[in-house]
């Protein structure tokens, strides 16, 4: 009757916690979930969708701008004076004006040199309402080509460029590492959730238990069979088994909260976590990790682009101690007073500038300004140097962690089978009367710990490795380069 009384209970636990309809999930499909639903997948794309814009302006920088530029109707109307020289004395006149314009200019910026090239074509109409009768002109501009440079600053397009190159392979680098932080999050709240329902599991079979001893001591102190503590000792526990009970349910809930908000899923939906099972741990070797992690690492980028912003720098501080621009126009232009003749016969317009400032006493401002840049390119190398360093450390002690996690699996997962052969057998005996409920209650804690343990190690095992793929952004698994594969 009593083993009759037990078995009946844990059956019908099983069959209520499986009657609800659930929707079963792996790791896998929870990572993917994850990046494709989760608010911090989208806040990451978003970041990188910004610097991916910025990078295009910088790469198309060079290319030519056209702009149609006009004025469609300026009209003045002031009194100013004027001095006559017969009446020797400033007379007032009313001044009117009317403006039209209207022109085409293309930019082009010059790669090559730091200079531009613009060329220009207008036309602008005068009209003048004079006391003697209207003005009238037309002032026409066919085309005007021009070109300028400042040699005292560094080439913009070209630095800016190769700059905007490296903040973009550096955003593309964050990009993939918060990726793979948003998996890493994954994987905690799905274990997280996995060992709260394995964790509710065991509440409910060890108040199952309780109520079974229980149930077994009223029947003996009816008879007088057992003593007063043995019986307030049982009541203790099968009181302290339901509070379990409800702490259990209540994680358990909390967790599903949790990972359905973070996956994006509906509130509604019941998760039933499925345990991906590692035949073969990950063998990471060092070295190989070591590389992938200094060439995709996005705080090495990082190092890259500031040495050529410190070396930019430097350039700069060399050259504002002088000042130096060269500026030219060539084209055709002609006034007349109607627009065809301001087309024809088109006179030469040429202009050259040439500028040049030299300081010949500031103070030393600019020595130390020059020496300030120095002082940051050598710290931007030494901090470089640092950072290897301490990034070379990271990786090695976090891929003899993993490796060492990776063999210690073997004997979690061992333990965690060997703990249901032991369950199973003691079933088995106690079905036929050659094991006692005691001996069933403690095989059935053994293996509940030894499940909870391998899925604690699993966990710590996933995290860790997307850990070190985080850091080198490299699939040690499939043999991929994540900056290559997406």
């Amino acid at each position: 009757m009593k083993r009759i009384f037990l078995i009946s209970l844990i059956v019908n636990i099983s069959i209520s916690g499986h009657s609800q309809a659930v929707r079963q999930i792996t790791m896998d499909e929870a990572i993917a979930l994850a990046w494709e639903n989760s608010f911090d997948a989208y806040s990451n794309n978003y970041s990188y969708e910004l610097s991916r814009l910025n990078w295009m302006d910088q790469k198309y920088g060079y290319r030519p701008t056209i702009s149609l530029g006009s004025t469609i109707s300026d009209y003045t109307r002031s009194i100013q004076e004027q001095w006559d020289s017969e009446e020797q004395k400033m007379l007032p006149y009313e001044v009117q004006w009317l403006v039209n314009s209207a022109s085409l200019n293309l930019y082009q910026p010059v790669p090559f040199t730091g200079g531009s090239v613009s060329v220009y074509s207008g036309l602008r109409r005068n009209q003048n309402f004079a006391e003697t009768g209207n003005v009238l002109n037309y002032v026409s501009t066919p085309v005007r080509f021009s070109y300028s440079q400042d040699f005292s600053k560094p080439n913009s397009f070209k630095w800016n460029r190769k700059i905007g190159e490296l903040r973009f392979l550096e955003a593309n680098s964050q990009r993939l590492e918060n990726r793979e932080q948003v998996a890493i999050r994954a994987i905690t709240a799905f274990y997280d959730l996995l060992i709260a329902q394995n964790q509710l599991e065991i509440a409910s079979l060890n108040a199952s238990n309780a109520d079974s001893l229980m149930w077994m001591a009223q029947q003996k102190k009816e008879i007088f069979a057992i003593t007063r503590s043995d019986f307030l000792n049982l009541e203790l526990q099968q009181t302290n088994a339901k509070i379990q009970l409800e702490k259990a349910q209540n994680d358990l809930e909390m967790q599903q909260v949790s990972f359905n908000i973070f996956l994006g899923l509906e509130m509604e939906t019941t998760i039933e976590c499925i345990t991906q099972t590692v035949t073969m741990p990950i063998v990471i070797i060092n070295e190989l990790a070591l590389s992938k992690s200094f060439e995709n690492n996005s705080d090495i980028l990082a190092i890259s682009r500031k040495l050529q912003e410190a070396e930019r720098s430097v350039l700069e501080a060399r050259r504002q101690s002088y000042s130096l621009s060269i500026s030219g126009s060539l084209g055709l232009n002609q006034n007349k007073g109607n627009i065809v003749d301001a087309y024809s016969d088109l006179l030469d317009q040429q202009g050259v500038g040439l500028t040049l400032s030299v300081p010949i006493y500031d103070g030393g401002r600019n020595a130390r300004s020059l020496q300030r840049s120095k002082m940051a390119l050598e710290y931007q190398q030494k901090e470089a140097e640092q950072n290897k360093i301490e990034l070379s450390q990271q990786i090695t002690q976090q891929v003899t962690n993993f490796n060492i996690t990776g063999n210690q699996l073997k004997a979690y997962a061992k333990s965690d089978t060997l703990g249901a052969i032991v369950y199973q057998a003691v079933k088995e005996r106690f079905i036929l009367g050659k094991a006692s409920i005691i001996d069933m209650i403690n095989a059935e804690e053994r293996r509940q710990n030894a499940r909870l343990s391998y899925l604690q190690q699993l966990k710590s095992y996933w995290i860790q490795y997307y850990g070190i793929r985080k850091l080198c952004l490299y699939d040690f698994e499939q043999g991929l380069d994540l900056m290559i594969g997406y």
